[in-house]
C-alpha cells in the first residue's frame, strides 16, 4: 500500500513515542478530571442536602426550644460557608485561566505584603495554638506583579500550614532577598506529605488528602491556583516535606530597585 496517504506510517520511532505520551497524558487528565468533578458535585450535593435538612427540621418540629433552633441554624451556617469556598475556589481558577497578569502588574514590597497577610491568620492560628512567626527582614523588599493574585497565593499557602498543622504547632513565614530574587518560604510542623504525592500537589484534579479523612471546607483547589499564579508570573512554587516532619513551600518573585 502507497504510505503518501498515511503520514504517520514512515514517522521516526521517537516522534510515535512522544505522540503516544501526549495521548497518554489527555488520557490520565481526563480522567482525574471526571474524578474531581465527581468528588465535588458530591460534597456540593452533601452539603446542599445537609443544609436544607437543618433548615427544614426546625420549620416541621414547631416544638424545638430557642437553643436547638440556634444550633440547627449554626449547623446550617456552616455548610453554606464550605459551599461558598468550594464555589469562590472553583471559580477563582476559572478566572486564572484568562487574565492578563502582566497588563496588571504594579510596584509593591513583597514583605510587606506578606506580613500584611500573616497578621490577618493569626486569630486562625490562635484557635489552635499554633505559634505563627514571620520574618521579612528589616528593610522592604520590592518587587513587581499583580498584587492581588500574590496575595492570594499567600493566603492560600498560609491558611492551608495553619488547616494541616495540629494544635500547638507552628508555622513559620520567611522573606529573604538574594541578588536578583526575592524569596518566600511557608513551613509548617504537620504530618508532611508522602513522597509518592508530591509531584502531584499542584495538579488541579489530584487531591491530597487521603479517602478515609473528613472533608476540607474547601474544593482542594488551593495549591492548583497558587501554581496558576506563579506561573503567570514566570515563578516556580517547590514543595520539599517529609512524612511527620512537616511541609516547606517555596517561591521566587524578582527583586528590584525601591526608586523604579
Amino acid at each position: 500500500m502507497d504510505n503518501k496517504f498515511h503520514p504517520g506510517a514512515d514517522a521516526p520511532p521517537e516522534h510515535c513515542d512522544r505522540h503516544t505520551e501526549k495521548i497518554e497524558k489527555l488520557e490520565y487528565e481526563n480522567r482525574l478530571r471526571r474524578e474531581f468533578i465527581a468528588n465535588v458535585l458530591h460534597d456540593i450535593r452533601s452539603a446542599l442536602a445537609a443544609v436544607r435538612g437543618y433548615i427544614e427540621t426546625p420549620l416541621v418540629k414547631t416544638g424545638l426550644s430557642a437553643p436547638v433552633r440556634r444550633q440547627y441554624l449554626q449547623i446550617a451556617h456552616k455548610h453554606t460557608v464550605r459551599l461558598g469556598a468550594m464555589i469562590n475556589e472553583l471559580f477563582a481558577l476559572s478566572m486564572l485561566d484568562d487574565i492578563d497578569v502582566r497588563s496588571q502588574q504594579e510596584k509593591f514590597s513583597l514583605s510587606e505584603l506578606v506580613m500584611d497577610t500573616a497578621i490577618a491568620f493569626k486569630l486562625m492560628a490562635d484557635e489552635k495554638k499554633i505559634r505563627l512567626t514571620f520574618d521579612v527582614g528589616s528593610a522592604p523588599a520590592f518587587t513587581v506583579g499583580n498584587i492581588a493574585q500574590i496575595q492570594r497565593a499567600l493566603e492560600n499557602l498560609i491558611s492551608n500550614a495553619i488547616r494541616f498543622t495540629p494544635e500547638s504547632g507552628r508555622v513559620s513565614i520567611s522573606v529573604v532577598p538574594g541578588e536578583n530574587s526575592i524569596s518566600v518560604a511557608i513551613s509548617d510542623s504537620g504530618p508532611g506529605i508522602p513522597e509518592d504525592r508530591l509531584p502531584r500537589v499542584f495538579d488541579r484534579f489530584y487531591r491530597t488528602q487521603p479517602e478515609n479523612e473528613p472533608r476540607l471546607e474547601s474544593a482542594g483547589l488551593g495549591l492548583a491556583i497558587v501554581k496558576q499564579i506563579l506561573d503567570l508570573h514566570d515563578s516556580t512554587i517547590r514543595v520539599f516535606s517529609k512524612v511527620g516532619s512537616g511541609t516547606r513551600f517555596e517561591f521566587e518573585l524578582p527583586l528590584i530597585d525601591e526608586a523604579d
